[in-house]
């Protein structure tokens, strides 16, 4: 964790813990049951996209200690990255519905789809967590993410800048994950360039593999994203059409960087 976030470190983990308890809460729930249970952050911190991981990956661990013991992972540098299962295409209007269902036949054709999906990864990356390792790798992962996530709201809304080369960006975005009312925060203009020209751009964050469009083709790639600790991969070009190549780097944004040089 950098200077610049570890001040923020328990701030970031009295939210974390609470999205991770409400979460709990909500798989033991129908989906019209649940509770939209308001955490009290700073003006400006936006969180809702770690309110859907967090409950995304109570959901799937939840699945899985039901049939398995370990959680699927990769190998990332000298990380060890718990994966984002793949959604159900049993309810598609409905995403992740088949958590809150009794246990069925069709959870068993999930978990199928998903070993198709991490099946594909390198043995050399492919591995595996207990169940608890992966929930405190991926509490804890978030906690240093939100840490730098609190350091850049404070230093925009307190008037100060990250560093000098980073251009914030004022985003409106959903505050909560179960409302549609929206608001102001920050976000910074971050450009990524690749070895290989033409590549088709992704990022995720860093404590849970779930990999999300960021922008083609290289170089740069030029997009926004609000402050956090993210990994980049790609794919296209050499690197065929559906396999992400992930880079072994990290980045602290904006804190280390907003231009991302990858090596792929």
């Amino acid at each position: 964790m950098s200077e610049h976030s570890n001040r923020y470190r328990e701030e970031a983990a009295g939210i974390v813990s609470r999205l991770f308890a409400i979460a709990a809460q909500r798989v033991e729930r129908v989906p019209d049951a649940a509770a939209e249970t308001a955490i009290d952050v700073r003006p400006g911190l936006y969180i809702a996209d770690l309110e859907q991981e967090a409950d995304e990956f109570t959901a799937e661990a939840t699945v899985l200690r039901r049939v398995r013991d370990q959680f699927p992972a990769v190998r990332a540098g000298d990380r060890i990255v718990p994966i984002a299962l793949p959604d159900t295409n049993v309810f598609p209007a409905a995403p992740y519905m088949w958590r809150y269902r009794p246990w069925s036949p069709y959870d068993d054709e999930y978990l199928r789809a998903f070993v198709a999906t991490w099946e594909p990864t390198s043995p050399r990356d492919r591995t595996t967590l207990s169940i608890d390792a992966a929930t405190e790798t991926v509490r804890t992962g978030m906690t240093a993410f939100l840490a730098t996530r609190i350091a850049s709201v404070a230093d925009f809304f307190g008037g100060g800048r990250p560093q000098p080369n980073a251009t914030p960006v004022t985003l409106s975005l959903l505050q909560r994950l179960w409302s549609t009312v929206r608001m102001s925060t920050v976000g910074f203009k971050v450009d990524v360039e690749s070895t290989n020209p033409g590549l088709r751009i992704h990022v995720s964050p860093t404590f849970r593999r779930k990999w999300r469009y960021f922008g083609m083709p290289t170089n740069p790639v030029i997009n926004t994203l609000t402050g956090g600790l993210y990994e980049f991969g790609a794919d296209l070009g050499p690197y065929g059409m559906t396999t992400i190549t992930p880079d072994p780097a990290t980045f602290d944004i904006p804190y280390d960087t907003v231009s991302p040089r990858l090596g792929l």
